[in-house]
């Protein structure tokens, strides 16, 4: 009778708290998405309550494929509310469509949570509101920066503000860029860096004045052996083999996606820059789907139907 007791309790416990063995069993890799230009402001014309257009306002389909994942995290590029990232705007659009996510989020800030230049110095009273009213598991920031390190596994991942006007520069000799040289000293071997405004990209943000923001972050991270970057700013998914600081392709580089088609809009890419471009999508509503292992990942481009547009597999550098 005892036999049986012990037996009992052994599987009570099993069935409740897993125990090391099958978590590990379960945790050989973790799966991330990545995604940025989410949800229209209420007042836009293809707002449909709620339910979007064709090519607008895609937010609820998008929040509904992103919480179907049941991903480890999800990562979110930035703009997550438009036009200007208000707390009204944030609790009337975002909010219900995205609120449904019950696992980690990880977020880094856009020019329209900043505001989008219509307030001196930015304003993210919004999005942290928000935040912290409606999405007790995400980290927009830490020690009161609005860049910050977190580790998923054997990954790690430096999350940074591209908003460099409102922090003080992302620069050399910033604040920012100081904390970044310092923080990839201890580096593991396969490593992510995700912020706003893409260095690389054949959208509407290609010229200098929107690239030029994150290239000492970049320079930084291609010195460190980064892995790979993610990005959102521009309205369109695009995926480039790995490249140096300078644009060159070299295995030496990292491997970037832009994945900004989170919802509020999609851009035709007309004229795609040279080097390194191996897919563009740019009328499809997604995301990126990211399964990070010991030493490599596999990566999908996914629709808001869950159907896969792009697909590959890297090495760790």
């Amino acid at each position: 009778m005892a036999t049986l007791i012990a037996m009992s309790l052994r599987t009570v416990i099993l069935q409740n708290e897993p125990g090391p063995t099958l978590d590990l069993a379960r945790k050989h890799s973790w799966k991330v998405v990545a995604v940025g230009g989410l949800a229209c402001e209420t007042t836009n014309i293809n707002y449909n309550e709620g339910n979007g257009v064709i090519g607008g306002c895609g937010q609820k389909a998008v929040g509904k494929a992103l919480e179907r994942e049941h991903a480890d995290a999800v990562l979110l590029l930035g703009d997550l509310q438009y036009q200007t990232g208000t707390f009204e705007d944030f609790e009337r659009s975002f909010v219900p469509y995205f609120r449904d996510i019950k696992v980690p989020i990880y977020t880094v800030m856009g020019n329209h949570d900043y505001g989008n230049g219509t307030i001196p110095g930015g304003d993210l009273t919004g999005y942290k509101k928000a935040l912290d009213l409606y999405f007790p598991q995400a980290t927009y920031q830490k020690e009161g920066k609005s860049y910050y390190d977190f580790n998923l596994g054997p990954w790690k991942f430096y999350a940074l503000d591209s908003n460099c006007e409102y922090i003080g520069g992302c620069a050399k000799e910033s604040d920012q860029y100081d904390w970044l040289t310092s923080k990839v000293i201890d580096a593991p071997i396969c490593s992510v860096g995700l912020w706003h405004h893409p260095v690389f990209t054949s959208g509407l943000h290609k010229d200098e004045a929107d690239t030029s923001r994150g290239r000492e972050f970049w320079s930084v991270l291609q010195e460190s052996g980064a892995d790979i970057v993610l990005n959102g700013h521009d309205h369109h998914y695009e995926n480039f083999a790995p490249k140096l600081s300078d644009g060159s392709v070299s295995d030496e580089g990292i491997r970037q996606f832009v994945s900004g088609a989170g919802g509020y809009s999609l851009r035709k890419v007309s004229a795609p820059i040279p080097g390194g471009q191996e897919k563009v999508i740019d009328d499809q509503f997604g995301y990126l789907y990211l399964e990070l292992f010991p030493g490599r990942y596999e990566w999908q481009y996914k629709d808001v139907y869950g159907n896969t547009l792009d697909s590959g597999s890297d090495d760790c550098r």
